[in-house]
């Protein structure tokens, strides 16, 4: 039954019954009905519960991934039948990260809707390294992302945008003192930088590593827009594209040119619908400047 599978895994991801519940439109004891079913038909308790978060036991931990692997051939037998009648149409699931979002995606979008007026898009909003690993799990049908510098032969991607970055930080810094700033006296100040392991902030550190110096107080932001903010009122100093740069900021010549590429990527393993195979193309035939 796929409504079971799907609030078996629905419990497990979200790791609560009342938010799976939520998640999926149905009450509590619906979702705990289904759940009981499909233990039954396995003959083996899939989750203990209780008044702590609910853990898989270790049959539940052996039937997820199969689990998963079910809906994703039943999902992709959908797919391929729907693609037989070539129309472009129905719902196009995209995982975008909030700068493309905001900065890069809106003109595409516009475009493509124009074009295939009954594609449904829907978008959801998360961070790059997010959206990579939900993609292998099916949730979406594509990503716009800031692609990572190894990509895996599991996905296929295409550069849409060239996104140079620049060193900064505003005129209320104590830098802005100084006739010349070096890279070796940031590493005095706070940086005010992506998550750590994010592909951004690993083109960053590198650059630091190179030089033989280490950040050493270092504030974290998911948002760019949340960096320029904190850029702005003086807190520390960062690396932002051209299009977040205020006008009265300083920027330091790092005589390295740091940039990120920006575009779209797709699991080969997954079948494509004509909605999701006709966006890829428009994304690549894109000619838009970053």
């Amino acid at each position: 039954d796929i409504n079971q599978l799907k609030s078996f895994i629905g419990i497990v991801e979200n790791g609560s019954i009342t938010r799976a519940a939520e998640q999926l439109y149905i009450s509590q004891p619906a979702l705990s009905k289904r759940l009981n079913a499909l233990e039954n038909e396995l003959q083996c308790r899939l989750i203990e519960r209780g008044n702590k978060k609910p853990a898989l036991t270790h049959e539940g931990k052996v039937f997820l991934p199969k689990a998963y692997r079910i809906l994703h051939e039943i999902e992709n037998s959908k797919r391929e039948i729907r693609n037989l009648k070539q129309s472009i149409s129905g719902e196009l699931r995209i995982a975008t990260s909030h700068h493309i979002g905001i900065h890069h995606l809106p003109p595409l979008l516009k475009s493509y809707k124009n074009l295939y007026p009954s594609v449904e898009l829907r978008l959801f909003f998360l961070e790059s390294e997010k959206a990579l690993q939900q993609l292998r799990n099916d949730k979406f049908d594509c990503a716009l992302i800031t692609l990572p510098n190894r990509v895996s032969e599991q996905f296929e991607f295409c550069r849409i945008w060239h996104d140079p970055l620049f060193l900064c930080y505003a005129n209320s810094h104590p830098l802005a003192k100084n006739k010349q700033v070096k890279i070796r006296h940031l590493v005095n100040y706070p940086a005010i930088l992506p998550p750590a392991h994010s592909s951004t902030r690993n083109i960053i550190e590198h650059f630091f590593y190179q030089k033989n110096l280490k950040l050493n107080n270092v504030m974290e932001s998911n948002y760019l827009e949340t960096i320029k903010m904190m850029v702005d009122v003086g807190l520390g100093w960062g690396f932002l594209p051209k299009t977040l740069i205020s006008k009265e900021w300083y920027t330091v010549d790092t005589r390295v040119n740091f940039y990120r590429n920006l575009g779209i990527i797709t699991d080969k393993e997954i079948t494509a619908s004509n909605a999701a195979k006709a966006f890829w193309q428009h994304c690549c035939n894109a000619k838009l400047s970053a």
